[in-house]
């Protein structure tokens, strides 16, 4: 590999450039009671921005009843991100922007990965 696509790719250990993001402890926790199989109460989570702000991320809300009760959950006019436990003990992070959503908060969402596998 080459020199110019090392740096591209940030293998040569240089700092790594930050999204601006602020991801608010709540989210890890929350993601984590998701993660934990225990816990039969919280199997889903949605985050998204925090009003009006352009880098705070915490939780909408969080519960159980799988991927129909998260899908009914999801907001018409705010882009989120999500994160379920499958039945089959899986884990499937996704990223939602409805056709409502501001341009601007669509673009900025999409690049930005909040939950750790």
């Amino acid at each position: 590999m080459s020199d110019n696509s090392r740096r591209l790719l940030n293998l040569d250990g240089g700092v790594k450039k930050s999204s601006g993001v602020n991801v608010l402890p709540i989210v890890a926790e929350t993601w984590a009671q998701v993660r934990d199989d225990s816990n039969k109460n919280v199997d889903w989570l949605i985050a998204s921005f925090v009003g009006n702000s352009k880098t705070d991320v915490t939780i909408m809300t969080s519960g159980c009843g799988g991927v129909e009760a998260c899908s009914n959950a999801l907001p018409d006019d705010k882009c989120c991100y999500g994160g379920i436990r499958l039945e089959s003990g899986r884990f499937v992070t996704f990223y939602y922007a409805p056709d409502n959503c501001p341009p601007m908060q669509r673009g900025r969402g999409k690049n930005c990965y909040l939950l750790k596998r």
